[in-house]
């Protein structure tokens, strides 16, 4: 949050930045529902001003709208230092509406500001912390504030003077909200059971519960159209940090049936079908193209969200990882959260599922049939492999590898390979720290556990190994390590800068080179 206000003209295509006020917030690290800004700025285009207020000292300005010069500024009677919500702003009436909370999360206060005298209603709140898709109705001159961590709606209503009402609601975890104005309903969403709730805003009371929902994010978006009905918004495949994919969500709140409207065709995962003489291409929603040497394909939809990696099992069908990233909530705490691996046939394109308890990032089958993959993360614990027998039976805990390593870190580990003429599997994750080394473990299958550690260099990228040796690219080190596989003594062969991925052929290594834009 910069100490000036950027000015754009679209007529002359120039953005200024004005100078606005003293204090300046830097960008840090919010592993929470994310608070609200400590500054606004609002468009009151009937006036022709911009409205801009700072919580930090409490202080409301009036710009004008065309030279972005203060018209005049004031004090308001809220409390400084905190961050302010943006419930909406009245055209008819020229009105302000902001929510304050503390630097802490809570919730304190709620304001009524009437931009051209300066007048204000202030009404004391309950202080409940991380209020989330706070918003105004002109209709009936409310402010609604959800919250994070409550099962509580607030009205407050300030044709009343800023009385305050609770509505119960059915769990915590309500991130969004839409206001039907013309019905006096209110939707919150919440990700905690992927539902939406349904409340009569003149009953003040929960009507209807919308649920089996997936995964509605920390996002705070949710849309209402009075044209069509319909309630709009962004699915996503992490509880915490945002959406995922690339669709919007279509709800029909009468008959609870969903859509998509697919923003995007982003492809995630390749796998070559031999037996099919087709490549399979999954995108990041909910379906697979299936592309011809002819350059013909056709599209197939998935039965579950979020294609992660896909592989060919022994017998040539495909296996694909799917489902959410769940990180700070495991997946069995978020109802709508699903990680599997769902095999498809590549005789007929039949589907066979299993879940998993947390999402599969990178996955090997070694000659067995048996499925080696790793998963995220949740906190600091112990590394480790999940493991599918074969292709009928389901996950068991129990059948995990334990690697003798402990992490923190999300998404470390990157690469994963099986070497036959051992069997081992090789496991490198990156370093905790960005200047780490990365690691790589060398476990032996047959045994189940961990034979050796072996630091490598900075940010490892790829892996390559021939009957003697392993290679393994290091990004931030420019260079490539050699492990002997017989006495495990590595090496380094220096590279041009940025190492990204690997190739063996003939006998020699090749690695290309990312910022060296090199082949060597």
């Amino acid at each position: 949050e910069s100490k000036e206000l950027g000015f754009y003209s679209s007529s002359s295509g120039k953005l200024k930045m004005l100078p606005w006020l003293a204090t300046r917030e830097d960008l840090v690290n919010l592993n929470a529902t994310p608070p609200p800004p400590i500054r606004r700025v609002v468009s009151a285009p009937e006036l022709g001003w911009i409205i801009g207020v700072d919580g930090y000292t409490s202080t409301f300005f009036l710009f004008d709208g065309r030279s972005g010069m203060v018209v005049n500024s004031r004090s308001l009677a809220l409390t400084s230092g905190g961050r302010w919500h943006l419930a909406g702003y009245d055209e008819s009436t020229h009105k302000l509406f902001l929510v304050v909370e503390t630097n802490d999360r809570k919730v304190i206060e709620a304001a009524e500001i009437d931009v051209l005298t300066g007048e204000s209603i202030v009404a004391l709140l309950p202080q409940f912390t991380e209020g989330v898709g706070i918003t105004y109705n002109p209709a009936r001159d409310e402010v609604y504030i959800p919250y994070d961590n409550h099962p509580s709606v607030h009205v407050v209503d300030f044709k009343e003077g800023g009385k305050i009402t609770e509505i119960k609601i059915p769990a915590f975890g309500n991130d969004a909200s839409a206001v039907d104005v013309k019905n006096g309903i209110l939707y919150i969403a919440s990700w905690a059971q992927g539902e939406i709730d349904i409340v009569d805003l003149a009953d003040r009371k929960l009507v209807k519960r919308i649920t089996g929902l997936g995964i509605i994010p920390h996002m705070f978006m949710i849309a209402y159209n009075p044209n069509d009905n319909m309630l709009y918004y962004p699915k996503g495949a992490t509880a915490v940090n945002g959406t995922f994919g690339a669709a919007i969500t279509v709800l029909d709140p009468i008959k609870e049936e969903t859509k998509k409207i697919h923003t995007g065709w982003a492809p995630v995962a390749l796998v070559e079908v031999p037996s099919r003489s087709s490549f399979f291409v999954f995108n990041s929603e909910d379906e697979f193209a299936e592309v011809h040497e002819n350059g013909a394909f056709e599209t197939h939809g998935i039965p579950f969200d979020y294609p992660i990696a896909a592989l060919l099992d022994p017998a040539g069908n495909v296996c694909l990882s799917y489902g959410p990233h769940q990180s700070y909530w495991p997946t069995v705490y978020i109802w709508g959260a699903k990680d599997g691996i769902l095999g498809i046939s590549a005789k007929d394109l039949s589907f066979y599922d299993r879940r998993i308890p947390r999402q599969a990032h990178v996955a090997v089958f070694d000659t067995t049939g048996t499925l080696y993959f790793t998963q995220n993360i949740w906190g600091k614990e112990e590394q480790m492999l999940g493991t599918l027998p074969d292709a009928v039976r389901l996950f068991e805990i129990g059948t995990r590898i334990a690697i003798p390593d402990t992490i923190e870190r999300e998404t470390t580990q990157r690469i994963l390979r099986y070497d036959p003429q051992r069997n081992w599997l090789y496991l490198v994750r990156t370093g905790e720290r960005d200047e780490d080394p990365s690691i790589l473990h060398i476990i032996d299958a047959a045994a189940r556990k961990d034979v050796q550690r072996i630091p490598l260099g900075v940010t490892a990228t790829d892996l390559e190994f021939d009957a003697d040796n392993i290679y393994v690219s290091n990004f931030d080190s420019k260079s490539v390590s050699v492990i002997d596989k017989s006495t495990f003594a590595a090496g380094t062969v220096a590279t041009e800068d940025e190492p990204m991925k690997l190739c063996l052929l003939n006998g020699n290594v090749y690695a290309i080179n990312h910022a060296g834009a090199s082949l060597q």
